[in-house]
């Protein structure tokens, strides 16, 4: 393991060890809480402490492999799990509905039975706001290692955060289920302000003793501890109040994330099986596995998972309902398609699939190589609800995808180029050409001589597991853009390359994507089996 990589699930092991004493109900807060927000906005930690090849001699125990993070919460898991599921025929299939899950209205209509299923929500009903509080931020006072918050009495205050009020208020309506009913679990909170603040005291005891740890001494990490200590003691609050009046016979979640594994640990107790969906190409925030089986694309996950201790056996391969939609679906003309972007009929078309900023320089050249020597129509597709207009200044001929629905994209265009994502599996399940610019893994000492200058951001480490995902397609997955950019054109000069293209997909998806029947039936197939 790299010194930057051995660094984080170093610190992230001993944080796990080291508040473990924090809990609330039975459940060990730091379990659940959210690790990359301590370690990737610390203002210290990014240059100081995770290249810091002198971390180890301030903690008491190091990882040398990420299965030690994967048996650390199988262990944990364990001692919240019923021996065996408890089958319960007569309860309902929850659907936990948040920004990950993405599922269409079609799955649920033709894989849930509207009488034993319910989609229950994170977000607070529009009707019942009455309940949330106030979502003014507290003015916080530091003290040396502890956080305390100032009042007229100076006195510490319960330090925390609204939970029940959603960013995506419509995430619900979206869908376009109507016959499913909805429960939203913040109506199932209570005041737990007395047991935030007495495991909020205890934290600052704990961080007294750490003063001089390199992450616990960290103002932003002693402030986001103490504010996810509050947010996770709601949603445990909320989670077993739903579960203790709710008749549940499965659970389906899209992510581990802290409130998906709240709702996995607080099944398992009550022996109700869950299941993890995937969201995306699997990478660094996958770990640690915690749902009773993980539904996921193919067996690329499936081999990256049984390489960090998950038994197999917990492990479904069901693709994902979404891309359903790709062989269902009817999309847009192509007439319809290339009028509504301005699109000249006569030329190819290519989409330029990049998210926000990041590594624009090498779109940039990706984009220049290619129309100094072949006229195209380009298309930039940015990252949902984050999109940049900076290569649409750069290059007034290129066209932005607008509001155009990826599903009608992607059948209207004649190749893709894009970083590592989902949306080239997705192209590539309707037969489209995909070329991959795979940045490589930025270089340790050249992390750290950016840091000064650079955000901190996750994306930045760039996840070996996340890029070599389409390693089987070769030649398609290039570094360099220059390079790429001429394989795109010989793509659309020489009919042998088409001829590769269409062999190197072939190879591919039998591995990455081998779901022929509808994924909504082999959920469905899935939570039958767990369930009967």
């Amino acid at each position: 393991m790299k010194t930057f990589e051995k660094n984080y699930w170093s610190l992230y092991l001993n944080f796990l060890r080291d508040f473990k004493g924090l809990t609330y109900k039975g459940f060990s807060i730091p379990f659940f809480c959210i690790y990359p927000k301590f370690v990737f906005t610390s203002n210290n930690c990014w240059k100081n402490i995770l290249f810091d090849k002198e971390l180890s001699r301030h903690l008491k125990y190091q990882v040398k492999d990420k299965k030690e993070i994967q048996e650390e919460f199988n262990q944990y898991i364990k001692t919240h799990q019923k021996k065996s599921l408890v089958k319960n025929k007569q309860g309902k299939v929850v659907v936990h509905v948040d920004g990950g899950l993405r599922f269409p209205g079609e799955t649920f209509h033709n894989y849930f039975d509207a009488s034993r299923t319910v989609i229950l929500s994170p977000f607070q009903s529009k009707t019942k706001d009455n309940r949330l509080k106030s979502t003014k931020k507290p003015k916080v006072k530091f003290i040396s290692n502890t956080v305390a918050v100032r009042r007229k009495s100076n006195k510490k205050k319960t330090i925390s955060k609204n939970t029940g009020k959603s960013r995506v208020p419509d995430v619900i309506e979206k869908i376009g289920v109507t016959n499913i009913p909805v429960l939203y679990l913040p109506n199932y909170s209570t005041n737990t302000d007395k047991a935030v603040a007495q495991v909020q005291n205890t934290a600052r005891t704990i961080l007294k003793s750490y003063s001089k740890h390199p992450l616990y001494g960290d103002r932003h990490f002693q402030r986001t501890l103490l504010v996810q200590i509050s947010q996770v003691i709601n949603w445990i609050d909320k989670v077993k109040n739903f579960l203790d009046k709710q008749s549940v016979s499965c659970i389906v979640i899209s992510n581990p994330h802290f409130l998906n594994r709240i709702l996995a640990l607080a099944a398992a107790e009550k022996g109700i099986p869950t299941i993890c969906m995937q969201h995306g190409l699997i990478g660094i925030g996958y770990l640690p596995k915690i749902a009773t089986v993980d539904a996921v694309y193919g067996n690329f996950e499936k081999d990256w998972y049984t390489k960090i201790g998950v038994p197999e056996d917990s492990l479904e391969i069901i693709g994902h309902p979404k891309f359903d939609q790709l062989l269902t679906r009817i999309p847009m003309s192509r007439t319809a398609f290339n009028k509504k972007l301005g699109l000249d009929a006569s030329k190819k078309t290519l989409v330029v699939v990049v998210r926000e900023t990041y590594d624009m320089e090498e779109w940039k050249l990706l984009i220049k190589t290619i129309s100094d020597k072949y006229s195209l129509n380009i298309l930039i597709r940015d990252y949902p609800g984050r999109e940049t207009n900076t290569l649409l200044k750069e290059f007034p001929f290129v066209r932005s995808t607008k509001d155009c629905d990826l599903y009608d994209i992607l059948p209207n265009v004649d190749a893709v180029v894009a970083y590592p994502s989902t949306v080239g599996l997705e192209a590539m399940l309707v037969n489209k050409p995909v070329f991959i610019l795979k940045m490589e893994s930025i270089a340790e000492i050249e992390l750290q001589n950016r840091s000064n200058s650079f955000p901190i951001s996750r994306s930045m480490v760039r996840s070996p597991y996340f890029a070599d995902y389409f390693n089987g397609l070769d030649e398609m997955v290039q570094d360099d853009p220059r390079k790429l950019g001429e394989l795109i054109i010989n793509y659309f000069n020489n009919p042998s390359w088409e001829s590769y293209a269409k062999k190197k997909r072939d190879a591919f998806l039998p591995y990455a994507y081998p779901v022929t029947a509808s994924s909504g039936k082999r959920l469905r197939n899935l939570i039958n089996r767990l369930i009967s």
